[in-house]
């Protein structure tokens, strides 16, 4: 008997030393993974399985790495390699849960579940995606039901409550009924708590909040405190310093953001090439703005060369033409026009653009004046008397052009301090009918601010509920209206 305990105790003792010696391996590779030493990360994650072949962890990361490489890339091959490694991930972690459930285990059968649905809804097999989605949502509650003080599930729950709200509300309603949360304020309160008090996807935590406090609710500075953080200990992070660059256009500190944008695009990473593609449609933004036409269409020419889907191809059509109509090149600027028709029917900027351009070649470019362009760019850059000297006196044909140029000169006034003026020409805009649902949002969104400004709570609410309402307006001035709300209690 006592020789059966001892063989038992050496057993369990060996047990114990290779699961720390396996977790020391995986903690090893989400450090290699996560500053983007892939090659050194693979190495660790075909080490894992085969040194420990019956745990899923070397499955997981590299599946974890293939779904990676899938956003990054777009290349449909990482779709059945992820898939492959994904049977055999959940296979091992449910043959472990039988044995002995753990609510991290737990979590990371939901995180697993997690990137598969992410990358099935890119991969637009959405009936799957959101069977997935269900499956990681349970699994994390499961966690926390085993484990309530176990924070990492929040990280997980969190990220698909903010994700799911952004969605239109027809959307959000059929979800619902599935048993779909879509709360984004107690998202962020979700991932506070793991981005606080979680151990094994801190990491992920901060990244998310970094990522919902700018595109959720157009916060950047309290993005940035997250993005800085990433960046500091993960220096090759791709994915961390692309989103530090789009908070960086978003405050207009255009320098700071090309120079991370150009860093971006002279890392030629093969596994990030989509990233490298939309780091130069970025650029070809900032060269428009700054009136460099030239410059534009070069990184829009990029953009196209590089990109693996349809996203933003029907906008960036249009913007080049843009350029050759600022160049006085109609012929050029017919033929992307006809090529702004090709983009992603629910992407706001290409369905507008594919309306925007049908507009112009059917009113053989009436709607078109190029100090209505330079005026916006001038806006753009805070050149707001520049902007308001440029348009103030010149004549328009259409209402959708006259719309823009009141909202111009509304938002150049209320920046130079002149809110009754501002406000007038605000109400100007809104009264000028058109199909373009940004140009009375963002009527809307200056008419909020104003309103603030002057103490009339009620009458911001008023003005907050027609513009959040709008359907086709761009997720940058919903995430402005949202960020204001938030912080007036609206």
């Amino acid at each position: 008997m006592k020789r059966l305990i001892l063989i038992f105790l050496a057993f369990q003792i060996n047990f114990s030393q290779d699961v720390k010696k396996m977790e020391n391996l995986y903690h090893e590779f989400l450090l290699k993974a996560y500053n983007f030493e892939f090659n050194e990360a693979e190495k660790l994650a075909d080490k894992m399985i085969k040194d420990f072949p019956n745990s899923p962890y070397g499955y997981h990361g590299k599946s974890m790495l293939t779904s990676w490489y899938y956003f990054g890339t777009r290349k449909k091959e990482y779709v059945k390699i992820f898939k492959k490694y994904s049977d055999l991930s959940i296979a091992k972690f449910e043959a472990w849960l039988e044995n002995k459930s753990s609510s991290e285990l737990l979590f990371r059968l939901g995180e697993h579940y997690s990137y598969k649905g992410i990358l099935l809804i890119i991969s637009e097999e959405n009936l799957d995606a959101f069977w997935n989605i269900k499956k990681a949502i349970g699994f994390f509650e499961e966690s926390l039901e085993q484990n309530p003080k176990f924070y990492d599930a929040y990280t997980g729950i969190g990220v698909f409550s903010v994700t799911l709200s952004m969605a239109p509300s027809f959307v959000r309603t059929a979800l619902s009924t599935l048993g779909f949360n879509s709360d984004a304020e107690e998202g962020l309160k979700q991932l506070k708590l793991a981005a606080k008090y979680g151990e094994i996807s801190k990491i992920e935590a901060n990244y998310q909040l970094g990522k919902v406090y700018s595109d959720f609710y157009n916060e950047q500075d309290s993005s940035n405190i997250y993005l800085y953080s990433l960046t500091k200990q993960f220096p090759k992070n791709i994915f961390f310093k692309y989103q530090l660059a789009v908070n960086k256009i978003k405050q207009k500190k255009y320098s700071e953001s090309e120079k991370i944008l150009l860093e971006l695009i002279n890392s030629k990473s093969n596994e990030m090439l989509q990233i490298v593609a939309f780091s130069h449609f970025l650029l070809a933004e900032i060269k428009f703005s700054q009136n460099n036409y030239d410059g534009a269409i070069k990184h829009y020419n990029f953009f196209f060369d590089k990109t693996q889907g349809i996203n933003f191809l029907g906008y960036a059509n249009y913007k080049i033409a843009q350029c050759f109509l600022m160049k006085d090149n109609q012929k050029k600027a017919e033929e992307y026009l006809f090529l702004a028709q090709n983009g992603e029917e629910y992407n706001t900027k290409d369905v507008e653009a594919k309306r925007i351009s049908l507009n112009l070649i059917e009113s053989k470019y009436k709607d078109f004046n190029k100090n209505l362009v330079f005026a916006q760019n001038a806006l753009e850059m805070n050149k707001w008397q520049d902007a308001i000297k440029l348009i103030e006196n010149i004549k328009l044909y259409g209402n959708e052009a006259n719309q823009q140029k009141n909202l111009i000169l509304g938002e150049s006034n209320y920046y130079l301090g002149k809110t009754a003026l501002a406000e007038n020409y605000l109400k100007k805009a809104i009264q000028l009918k058109s199909k373009n649902n940004n140009h009375l949002a963002r009527a809307y969104l200056n008419l909020v601010k104003i309103s603030l400004k002057n103490r009339k709570r009620s009458q911001a609410k008023k003005y907050f509920e027609e513009a959040i309402d709008l359907e086709t307006v761009d997720l940058e001035i919903k995430s402005q209206l949202r960020g204001i709300s938030r912080k007036h209690r609206l």
